[in-house]
């Protein structure tokens, strides 16, 4: 029953894409490792942010909170868009190319995989951080439990802002692709 809802393989697709690249190239096609540097940045650096305002920051105030639910969820709807939008041009990938084992369609659909793992967990993040806002009105400002949550919630925001930016340069490489062989 649990497995219906089950999130692992979305996560586990996403942490596929945080991979290095010129690993591959160099060794004939093997998986890539995992990149340290990628992991650092999309999980390291939001937690020293996020342990940091948990510690010293004031509590977010329930404007601020009010703004985050609303614009999460906003982004967590935009999001589904985009991944319909990948699924479209996935189809259209593969029912446009000429030969499914050249390169330029490999690639093509190597870029699409990565932007639709990308594109689901962030939209995963989006509903936690909805998630984890609403318990934050009735917390007192003050207590140990606020100040955990807040360091979390600014984790997963940070999260969110790097694996977007991702998904936006992935995007940009994919349509200026279709632009030059138009």
């Amino acid at each position: 029953m649990l497995t219906k809802i089950s999130v692992r393989k979305l996560v586990a697709a996403h942490l596929d894409t945080l991979v290095d690249n010129r690993a591959v190239a160099s060794d004939g096609g093997a998986k890539a490792p995992r990149s340290a540097g990628d992991l650092a940045l999309f999980f390291g650096l939001p937690a020293l942010a996020g342990i940091a305002f948990g510690i010293w920051a004031a509590a977010i105030g329930d404007g601020a909170v009010t703004a985050t639910i609303t614009a999460f969820s906003i982004f967590a709807g935009l999001l589904f868009n985009l991944l319909a939008l990948t699924y479209e041009i996935m189809r259209r990938v593969a029912d446009t190319a000429d030969s499914r084992r050249t390169s330029e369609f490999l690639e093509k659909k190597k870029a699409l995989r990565q932007v639709h793992a990308n594109v689901s967990f962030a939209i995963l993040v989006a509903l936690v951080i909805v998630l984890l806002c609403l318990p934050d009105y009735v917390l007192p400002d003050r207590s140990v439990a606020s100040h955990i949550l807040n360091g979390v919630i600014v984790f997963l925001i940070l999260n969110f802002a790097l694996t977007l930016l991702m998904v936006l340069k992935r995007m940009h490489l994919l349509l200026d692709f279709e632009v030059e062989h138009a």
